[in-house]
């Protein structure tokens, strides 16, 4: 939707018949001051008609500057993203071929101006501004004919989405703050949890699918399954501060070792992490089908990776961690993303402790078991589904700890 904020300024005289004489000089045709307005974006009347003496470049360039805010093409994937605040979505749709015909409005209405400007320039017998207001209103229509076409539409994108200053992205740009936590509703700083709407120009893809309600926001079913986690207080606060610590991707990576023989355990812990943090959780996996160095070591956002240990698959774990750290810190993706964290989960009595500290980055452990008197609710993990909001801020207030006065030392961590 667009608005025309002014015209060209007319002054002249009346007569007697009520007609106005209007002194139109070739300068005042050359150099229309139309205002239009469309997504917040202000662009004149100069701007259309160099648009349309540059043929579908000029709609290309003119689209990328209306739409700055709303589109943008990411070439690793070859996809249209739109922004939703707070981030930005797969156009999954094609809004953005639908947009450009949003052109075809503005060249209308510039069009009529033009006509309006050869009418008064032939009252004023001024043929030569009303020539020029002629060819410029044909000009106008042709392309606004032109927009309407599907194949005219997809070549105006292909050139909004190229070279510099264009809508194209390389897609390394995506989620390069780690202090910004996006959420459905808003983006959460996780120094001091302050929230704040997302901006088109923060490149944020990845979100939470929880709604922030604030850093007071609590959670007292899952506080409790915590409380009976650990059998020290001071160890729960670790465990808090070091999963919290991995929500911000840093340049040191960080490996959490949780030893738990109870499949209970395993299941609502990593279940509800996976409720909470959505996308930005991803499983290692070990198929040889799947490419795991373009799944997860990509900027897409990745705070963690997780990945059952065991005897059969110590090795290739190793093996594909190691290869993710090389990757992320001396390979190909070097200074393109961060080394993601990685949260490892075993049996008790598996040794891989040596083999993990040869990779690097700090390593913290967990030894995890519930008192034998409680109750295992079946529906605990539904029940913790009502309480997303809270356990989201239990975890960011653990981020704000960790980045206010850090963990503790990078030995073994017990809840022993």
């Amino acid at each position: 939707m667009f608005i025309i904020h002014s015209e060209v300024p007319m002054t002249g005289s009346r007569d007697s018949d009520n007609f106005v004489h209007l002194d139109i000089d070739e300068k005042s045709i050359s150099s229309p001051d139309n205002i239009y307005t469309m997504n917040g974006v202000q662009i004149s009347g100069n701007d259309i008609l160099f648009a349309i003496d540059n043929g579908q470049a000029g709609d290309a360039k003119l689209f990328a500057k209306l739409f700055s805010n709303t589109y943008r093409f990411d070439h690793s994937t070859r996809e249209w993203w739109t922004f939703e605040s707070p981030r930005w979505v797969k156009d999954k749709t094609r809004k953005a071929l639908n947009s450009v015909g949003a052109l075809t409005k503005i060249y209308s209405q510039e069009a009529m101006k033009q006509l309006m400007r050869k009418n008064v320039a032939q009252a004023a017998n001024n043929e030569h501004i009303a020539g020029i207001a002629s060819t410029r209103h044909a000009n106008l229509i042709i392309r606004a004919n032109d927009l309407k076409s599907l194949h005219y539409r997809e070549e105006v994108l292909k050139l909004a989405c190229s070279g510099i200053d264009s809508l194209g992205i390389s897609g390394e740009e995506w989620d390069r703050n780690p202090w910004h936590l996006a959420c459905q509703n808003c983006v959460v700083n996780l120094q001091d949890g302050t929230s704040f709407p997302g901006k088109p120009q923060d490149l944020i893809k990845t979100a939470t699918p929880v709604v922030w309600e604030g850093l007071d926001c609590e959670s007292p079913t899952w506080s409790g399954f915590v409380q009976n986690l650990f059998h020290n207080p001071m160890t729960a606060q670790m465990f808090q501060r070091t999963i919290g610590c991995l929500l911000c991707y840093h340049t040191e990576n960080v490996t959490v070792i949780i030893q738990s023989n109870d499949e209970f355990i395993k299941s609502i812990l990593f279940r509800t992490l996976k409720n909470v943090f959505g996308n930005y959780v991803s499983h290692l996996g070990l198929s040889p089908k799947h490419n795991i160095l373009s799944a997860v070591c990509n900027p897409a956002g990745k705070r963690f990776i997780w990945e059952y240990v065991h005897r059969e698959n110590k090795n290739e774990v190793i093996k594909t961690v190691s290869a993710i750290i090389h990757s992320t810190t001396e390979g190909d993706l070097a200074g393109k993303i961060t080394p993601p964290h990685f949260i490892l989960i075993t049996d008790p009595g598996e040794k891989f402790h040596h083999s993990i500290s040869r990779l690097g980055g700090q390593i913290y452990t967990f030894d995890l078991s519930l008192p034998e008197n409680y109750h295992r609710d079946l529906l605990l993990v539904e029940k913790l589904k009502k309480e997303l909001s809270g356990i989201l801020s239990f975890f960011i207030r653990g981020c704000i700890d960790w980045y206010r006065h850090g963990i503790d030392h990078p030995d073994m961590i017990t809840s022993q």
